[in-house]
């Protein structure tokens, strides 16, 4: 399939009623808005057009709402917010989840980000990885750039068999201009070692079921997904027949976009098709009118 590259969304904005977009890195950058993109934002509303951000952060839904409102965005501007957090919550809280699971949590990134991970959850949080039935992984609590830190941990729940509930796949974020490691990280390492890993986020399918259950009334050929990852923004929309628009303001930006030009790059993004074997309907320098 060919990648059309445009070089605004309202070049394509007639062909589309709803909006799935990712937060960081086609929204802000963990620190700040992107104005061009709030600018869409706003276009799109007046135009009639739904709106859902759909983030892998692992945290519940109303934490994310909170930190938009901190950011300055309007509610007025979205129509609703899905995490794969609140999956993950929700799986953990079922039936289904319990029973897999036991009672005893030890929570990697107990700090205070993610703290409403644990509210209303019926289980018993451990501080000895060793003594808990299942880790919920929320990743590092603060700026980390290595595995180094998590290997014992790794280490001793592998020894016991402890299965790991991942509340995030990324495997990295640029907060700012740094790179960052995510619960994925954990979670694929965890996993390359024969641990067992329940992944919730994109780009597994339960979470974009979410969001098509949310738009009702509009025909899923008139959706669009608007992120800046091929590994997950792209991958999930493509495995939901979703067409998708990858923009250059993310980790992979420097491949994507010409320091000299400004301008997106063919060649950079032949690259990331290749390597990923899926390519996006639309790619941009960014998110912008």
């Amino acid at each position: 399939m060919t990648t059309n590259i445009i070089s605004g969304f309202q070049e394509i904005a007639p062909q589309y009623d709803a909006l799935i977009v990712d937060l960081w890195g086609v929204t802000h950058n963990g620190r700040t808005l992107f104005s061009p993109a709030v600018d869409v934002f706003e276009q799109a509303k007046k135009d009639g057009k739904a709106v859902i951000f759909l983030s892998n952060a692992p945290r519940r839904a109303s934490s994310v709402y909170a930190q938009l409102d901190r950011f300055g965005l309007s509610r007025g501007l979205y129509d609703a917010v899905v995490t794969s957090g609140e999956t993950a919550w929700a799986w953990v809280h079922s039936d289904s989840g319990r029973e897999t699971l036991g009672q005893k949590c030890f929570h990697l990134g107990a700090g205070e980000k993610d703290a409403n991970m644990r509210i209303g959850l019926d289980v018993e949080f451990v501080d000895d990885v060793a003594e808990s039935s299942f880790i919920l992984n929320t990743g590092p609590e603060d700026a980390v750039t290595t595995l180094e830190r998590f290997e014992p941990l790794i280490r001793e729940a592998i020894a016991n068999q402890i299965p790991m509930v991942c509340a995030n796949p990324d495997l990295s974020v640029l907060r700012g201009e740094i790179e960052e490691l995510c619960a994925g990280a954990i979670a694929e390492e965890y996993q390359r070692r024969d641990g067992t890993v329940y992944w919730f986020g994109k780009p597994w399918q339960d979470v974009y079921n979410h969001c098509l259950a949310l738009l009702t009334d509009i025909d899923s050929k008139r959706v669009l997904c608007i992120g800046d990852s091929m590994r997950t923004d792209i991958r999930g929309a493509r495995a939901a027949s979703l067409d998708c628009l990858l923009v250059g303001t993310g980790l992979r930006g420097q491949q994507l976009v010409s320091a000299q030009s400004g301008h997106l790059n063919p060649n950079g993004l032949n690259q990331l098709i290749a390597e990923y074997e899926i390519a996006p309907t639309f790619a941009c320098v960014a998110l912008k009118p």
